[in-house]
């Protein structure tokens, strides 16, 4: 690891207040260091953007983002990416991972972000425990219908791809096109809902496996997606959709009215 010395102070005078003081999220190095933060580690690993070259983006102006990025090499293991919202009027902290969708073609990485609040958010890629690279993004503008991604499972890796439904909420009594693209390792994949009640999976000409579900109306409860793997076995969790029982209560609530 290369040793960071102290070489020299600054002190600024500004007559111009800023109209934002929100501070900066906190950092996952004592330096305070953003964006690609290989040289603080015993790694050659390193991502080098190809979308966002620069690693504090402030302002931003959307409630999605698409990053891409490229690698120095294959990762050891499978990498991840995390995001966390900082919202400094009230100290709040939200874990917002499940807003974050990353995938790889070889060397190539692409995350899809949502941002559905305000605020000033932490995205960190790491490898294992290793962080490798990170941004931090103020959102000033964000999509207040955006919805969660899918949560992953173990079975998840980053080569894999969602190509059908993109939300992890799914609504009662509703039609779904879910569609996946997995490993030639998959024999076999299947979705269960906590009732027991289970989905069947077919894989089309482009290697997708895909089903038409049909969420229950009483709503509730989970819908899992399950692969057969070639190696590590049956019933290896892919995905995880939620199954929302808004619609439920609204019908119960115009019901008791009518009465």
């Amino acid at each position: 690891m290369s040793r960071v010395e102290q070489l020299c102070n600054y002190l600024i005078k500004s007559d111009v207040g800023c109209s934002d003081l929100a501070p900066y999220p906190p950092l996952n190095n004592v330096y305070g260091q953003t964006g690609d933060v290989t040289e603080l580690n015993d790694d050659d690993l390193c991502l080098l953007p190809d979308s966002h070259d620069q690693s504090v983006i402030d302002p931003y102006e959307s409630g999605e983002m698409e990053i891409v990025m490229h690698a120095s090499r294959q990762s050891d293991t499978d990498m991840r990416a995390e995001m966390t919202r900082y919202y400094h009027r009230d100290g709040e902290e939200e874990e917002c991972s499940d807003y974050v969708m990353m995938r790889r073609e070889d060397l190539t990485y692409t995350i899809d972000l949502r941002f559905p609040k305000v605020g000033f958010y932490k995205l960190s890629v790491l490898s294992g425990d290793q962080l490798v690279h990170q941004y931090l993004i103020n959102v000033i503008e964000p999509d207040t219908a955006a919805r969660p991604f899918p949560k992953e499972g173990r079975g998840w890796r980053s080569e894999y791809e969602i190509r059908g439904t993109q939300t992890g909420n799914l609504e009662a009594d509703r039609k779904y096109h879910i569609q996946a693209k997995v490993g030639d390792e998959a024999k076999n994949v299947r979705g269960v809902f906590d009732d027991g009640q289970e989905v069947k999976f077919t894989k089309n000409a482009k290697k997708e496996w895909e089903a038409d579900v049909h969420t229950d109306p009483r709503g509730g409860g989970q819908l899992r997606i399950l692969m057969d793997h070639a190696t590590a076995g049956k019933d290896v969790p892919l995905l995880v959709y939620n199954v929302s029982r808004a619609l439920l209560t609204d019908f119960c609530v115009l019901r008791r009215r009518c009465d």
